[in-house]
């Protein structure tokens, strides 16, 4: 379940995980699916926190390339949405 706002939960329906092996901040940043159709970014930090943010994209593909070229340097694996 995913905590989208205030206590809202939604259940995930597809995931594209990228491991930011690079990244000194992020563990992993994940592009997910809700099940009401919205889109968000799901990332887990360095430090054991984790969050999830809305993002306005109109696909889910929009969102994994965006992201996929927003992180490009710091990416060193990807988990595909199955």
């Amino acid at each position: 379940m995913a905590k989208l706002s205030g206590v809202t939960l939604e259940k995930v329906t597809r995931r594209h995980t990228f491991i930011l092996g690079r990244s000194t901040v992020l563990e992993s940043s994940s592009a997910v699916e809700l099940e009401s159709g919205r889109l968000a970014l799901e990332y887990v930090r360095r430090d054991g926190t984790s969050g999830i943010v809305p993002m306005g994209f109109r696909t889910f593909e929009q969102l994994v390339s965006s992201k996929r070229a927003f992180e490009r340097d710091y990416i060193t694996a990807e988990v595909p949405a199955e």
